[in-house]
């Protein structure tokens, strides 16, 4: 009879710690799967009103953490290539303001694209992701 038990629970905690093993290796896998950095394109427009009609030339955009600093072009637009796929904060500044103020911003990467409000402007975002 204790026999029988003996043989049972070694069955058991054999078939235990195989489950806790066979689960341990698939959740570091997965974890380095998730560890792989995504990589995407950050590109918008940067304007001067609400109704996304007039874009601004020469605002300076920052990423931060980061040392790229890109001024908008004539069309107002900017892009960032090949960035990790991460929750960024971007700084937009206009240099040539007497104010010389910059505005924080979060880019939510949960979203494809957005438009954040600034005191004196717009910037409408959207984020690629690479394939």
């Amino acid at each position: 009879m204790w026999g029988n038990i003996i043989v049972a629970l070694i069955t058991a905690i054999a078939s235990i710690s195989g489950t806790y093993i066979a689960t341990r290796n698939d959740t570091q896998s997965d974890m380095q799967e998730s560890n792989k950095s995504e990589k995407a394109n950050i590109s918008g427009i940067v304007y001067s009103d609400s109704n996304l009609t007039h874009p601004i030339n020469g605002i300076e955009i920052y990423l931060v953490d980061n040392d790229n600093l890109l001024s908008t072009d004539n069309e107002g637009k900017f892009i960032f290539d090949d960035f990790e796929l991460k929750s960024w904060l971007i700084i937009a500044r206009d240099p040539n303001s007497v104010e010389m103020t910059s505005y924080r911003y979060q880019l939510d990467k949960r979203k494809d694209a957005s438009v954040i409000k600034m005191p004196k402007g717009y910037i409408k975002y959207q984020i690629d992701k690479n394939k």
